[in-house]
């Protein structure tokens, strides 16, 4: 669901992962778009973080069944009245870090024997030899 308008922007998207995997994302695709961090609390997974334009927070929720949702407000230092404007550039910048971080993560798997990241289509490590289970 997007809502759009009056100087902000949300967002929520749902993802089959585990809490941890997309909360570490989350804050690597920050760091990657560049944001200012704020305030984090680690415990309920949610982030605070600004740019020049836009005070801006993400919240990582486990759903259950190996399912999270991952939710991006974004607002303007001003409330925008009677602004009908796109205000969701920073949030479809960050989903498209995001989602890129995901199809890399989906893409690679670490050896279970020598640690080596490799491709998840792989049916043996190159390294070690070891059978990869699929």
């Amino acid at each position: 669901m997007i809502i759009n308008g009056a100087g902000g922007c949300y967002e929520n998207r749902y993802y089959e992962m585990d809490v941890t995997t997309a909360w570490n994302m989350v804050l690597q695709s920050l760091n990657d778009i560049g944001v200012q961090v704020d305030d984090w609390d680690e415990e309920h997974h949610l982030v605070k973080f600004h740019n020049v334009k836009k005070q801006m927070q993400v919240l990582v929720k486990d759903m259950g069944n190996g399912t999270v949702e991952v939710a991006m407000d974004s607002r303007g230092k001003r409330l925008l009245i009677y602004c009908w404007h796109k205000e969701n550039k920073e949030v479809e910048m960050f989903f498209q870090v995001f989602e890129e971080k995901l199809h890399d993560f989906k893409a690679y798997v670490c050896c279970p024997t020598c640690g080596r990241i490799i491709s998840a289509f792989a049916a043996t490590c190159p390294d070690c030899g070891q059978l990869i289970k699929h």
